[in-house]
């Protein structure tokens, strides 16, 4: 998977909410925030058994935050599905950037919960957006509106988007094919990492 960076404000650690965390609390919040399976859509797969073995915290303990932190409303978790939907996550990491569409709607086509679904396309209203990620959004949900969202400004269209999303990914696994040659035959080929990258992302 992509191999995000993600900042934190530093004011974060004299928020009263925080300050009020224990340890293992503060570890399972930021693990939410920045966890390997995390995504940028702030919905993922997030089963109780992989928050306790990367934290190293009791599978009962965690589950007993997991629900503290539901009960706070600073998480919404499918217990059947196994996902969680970070509730803050936007306030640190809004998807306005310019990542790749494909890069949001794969991580969605992954959801099967609809609950936290309907619970991302509300809160996703509360903060601009960019027209990437309205787009895979509204794959799932084709009724939704863009007047309805704060999506930044731009000259293309959805059907532009997905359209431009699928020459990068076609682009770039062209761009693979010529750096596995040119590594065959014993030539340099300086964009070789990075087009190996570029296929995490496609």
């Amino acid at each position: 998977m992509p191999n995000y960076v993600r900042s934190v404000k530093t004011d974060l650690w004299i928020e009263s909410r925080f300050r009020k965390f224990d340890a293992e609390r503060k570890i399972v919040w930021f693990y939410l925030h920045t966890g390997y399976h995390s995504s940028e859509t702030a919905l993922y797969p997030c089963p109780i058994e992989d928050i306790s073995l990367f934290c190293k915290i009791s599978k009962k303990k965690t589950a007993e935050i997991i629900k503290d932190f539901c009960d706070m409303n600073l998480i919404s978790y499918d217990s059947d599905t196994e996902e969680v939907l970070v509730l803050d996550y936007f306030d640190y990491h809004a998807p306005n950037m310019g990542l790749y569409y494909r890069m949001y709607s794969n991580d969605l086509a992954k959801i099967k919960s609809q609950k936290l679904i309907g619970e991302l396309v509300e809160i996703s209203k509360k903060y601009k957006i960019s027209m990437a990620f309205f787009t895979a959004l509204k794959d799932l949900r084709p009724d939704l509106k863009q007047e309805d969202f704060k999506v930044k400004k731009t000259d293309k269209t959805e059907d532009e988007i997905r359209d431009s999303d699928e020459r990068g990914r076609k682009t770039a696994a062209a761009n693979r094919n010529r750096a596995e040659i040119a590594e065959a035959l014993g030539e340099k080929y300086p964009e070789k990492d990075f087009f190996e990258g570029m296929g995490e992302l496609f």
